[in-house]
């Protein structure tokens, strides 16, 4: 009798672990599953860019010194014609002064010059023209010996002797007039040097009052009053606001891409989360430059200049934001998750759910997009796709439901 219920108790057990191996092999599988439509797929790729005004006027000085005065602070609102800044320029009025003080020194000392050149120191006439006249004369001289010479009146070398005097005469001629022409190149050079000295420290003068150019406000003022700036040193930066556009370095394998004209979209992180601004590609610089990566790597980077639309009152110039560049675009597609697709028989498929049942389903693949891809055959809308190619225990003809 124990041993019959020894066999009945064992038989019971046994029976109870074929009945779970039978239930876990035939029950169904939850799976995650995708339901086909037809929708928009994108080709894109996103980078950061940073935001700059569209008008921004910045000021340098032209020749250094003291700020004299300082008319605003930075936020201030400038109508055009407004004095921002000034420089001290007595320093640049007494150079101007000093100057034009040596200037009129040269003048007298040219006079003195070309008087000593242009004078003999036996006639008050001047050497030159008393040079001419004498030349002249000489030449009379000739031409009266070579008529007394070819009536044999004179001799040859009394014609030879009137033909060197002409010519020493010409020579001492050209010499003088030589002389007085350098001497007076020499104060003209003299002149123009300190002319063109005045004419830069009035430049300097003139561009030490910075004056609004138009209605704008100032972003930064870099200096204070009394304080001594080197020339080229910044001192204010005006800017206009409301008008924004995104500066962005693509990669050259990205820019091949990019058109003028092309809308992107721009996102940034605003006081209500993730905002979404319109943009259109404006510029695209002609030459890479080196930038270094956010993993410290040196690479060529192309500038692409965007222009913002929509609701900008909020950004400030240096604010990051992130550009989409949308490549292409493809509508009405049936679109599945690339972690859906596998190799089946050297072609790509996916698990399809039909009359509950999973099927191998091979497809063709279109468009290709960073995380998903348009299938061109294979699927109808309203299929079910198991998202996870990798769930346990799933097969041809296994049972499926809806996790």
């Amino acid at each position: 009798m124990k041993k019959r219920l020894k066999w009945i108790l064992w038989g019971v057990v046994v029976a109870a672990l074929v009945g779970v191996s039978v239930y876990s092999a035939t029950r169904p599988l939850q799976a995650e599953l995708l339901e086909i439509k037809p929708r928009t797929i994108e080709k894109k790729f996103t980078e950061s860019g940073t935001v700059s005004a569209v008008w921004q006027k910045d000021f340098f000085s032209v020749s250094g010194g003291k700020v004299l005065t300082v008319n605003v602070k930075e936020g201030d609102e400038v109508a055009a014609g407004e004095l921002l800044l000034a420089l001290d320029t007595r320093d640049i009025d007494y150079q101007i002064v000093q100057l034009e003080g040596q200037l009129i020194s040269l003048r007298g000392q040219e006079r003195q010059a070309l008087s000593g050149l242009g004078k003999s120191q036996t006639s008050p006439q001047p050497a030159i023209e008393q040079l001419k006249i004498q030349l002249q004369s000489a030449q009379e001289e000739h031409e009266r010996m070579a008529v007394l010479y070819q009536a044999d009146a004179v001799s040859k070398s009394d014609l030879d002797e009137a033909e060197r005097a002409v010519r020493q005469l010409e020579l001492l001629l050209a010499q003088q007039e030589q002389l007085l022409l350098g001497a007076k190149e020499q104060f003209a050079g003299l002149e123009s040097s300190l002319r063109a000295q005045i004419a830069l420290l009035e430049y300097q003068r003139e561009n030490a009052e910075f004056i609004a150019p138009e209605k704008s406000t100032v972003v930064a003022v870099h200096v204070k009053e009394g304080e001594v700036v080197a020339p080229g040193a910044p001192l204010i930066s005006l800017y206009r606001p409301g008008e924004y556009e995104v500066d962005v370095y693509l990669l050259p394998e990205d820019v091949v891409h990019v058109q003028p004209g092309m809308d992107v979209r721009v996102a940034y992180k605003g006081l209500s989360g993730e905002d979404e601004l319109g943009g259109k590609v404006t510029k695209i610089a002609h030459a890479a430059v080196e930038r270094i990566s956010s993993l410290g790597l040196a690479e060529q980077r192309v500038k692409v200049t965007v222009e913002l639309s929509g609701d900008v009152s909020s950004l400030r110039s240096g604010y990051a934001m992130d550009v989409t560049f949308v490549t292409r675009c493809e509508e009405n597609s049936l679109v599945v998750p690339k972690t859906a697709l596998f190799t089946y028989e050297g072609e790509s498929a996916v698990w399809v759910v039909r009359r509950g049942k999973a099927e191998i389903q091979p497809v063709e693949k279109g468009l290709e997009a960073d995380d998903e891809v348009a299938v061109v055959s294979g699927l109808a809308e309203g299929d079910l796709v198991i998202r996870n190619t990798r769930l346990e225990g799933l097969k041809d003809g296994a049972r499926i439901v809806q996790q």
